[in-house]
């Protein structure tokens, strides 16, 4: 369904970056973003101590890095 809808500039630069990036349609990636806004969130499991760790939900269409590739980025921005 074609319709004209106005969204903040900072949406569409994300929105198009990841059509961009994973070939897809620009139109296909707003309404994936879309349904996964109205997806119930899930709720991390209660823990009686705090992690050691941070943790943080990954898609399931992004792809893997490798630890090379890591040690590449790092290297290349100078962290390590």
């Amino acid at each position: 369904m074609r319709k004209t809808v106005a969204i903040d500039d900072d949406v569409y630069e994300a929105a198009l970056a990841n059509a961009r990036a994973t070939g897809g349609q620009l139109g296909r990636v707003l309404s994936d973003m879309a349904r996964a806004a109205l997806r119930p969130q899930k709720t991390p499991p209660t823990r009686g101590k705090r992690a050691r760790f941070a943790t943080f939900e990954v898609a399931e269409a992004s792809p893997m890095i490798s630890a090379s590739g890591l040690q590449g980025a790092l290297d290349d921005g100078g962290v390590v």
